[in-house]
């Protein structure tokens, strides 16, 4: 795709036109600073729902717990909410990590 580019009236700032002529506010280095993966530390929650296998046999769900503490690190989620996601998952050796504390 290639971007050609304006300047925006109001912010003074340099934008980004698609080739079919979207506009997109962000900068080539901010938009490949959103596709940086991210890592964070995550368990299952204590419940009998965590993993879910479809009935039809195509495919699961997953529920995961992230702490407070993680949860700038998860953010980056939110900016990938329409996309695939390729995802790693490696087993940490036994932390102190408590998503929640045990009253709720």
């Amino acid at each position: 795709m290639s971007y050609s580019a304006n300047l925006d009236i109001v912010s003074h700032k340099e934008i980004e036109v698609g080739e079919k002529g979207q506009i997109d506010p962000l900068s080539k280095e901010e938009r490949e600073e959103r596709l940086e993966p991210t890592t964070f530390i995550a368990s299952f929650p204590p419940i009998q729902s965590a993993i879910k296998i479809t009935g039809g046999g195509d495919g699961m769900r997953i529920q995961l717990d992230i702490s407070e503490t993680e949860m700038p690190k998860a953010m980056k989620l939110l900016l990938w909410r329409q996309m695939p996601l390729k995802i790693t998952v490696e087993p940490q050796e036994r932390l102190k990590y408590r998503p929640f504390s045990a009253g709720g």
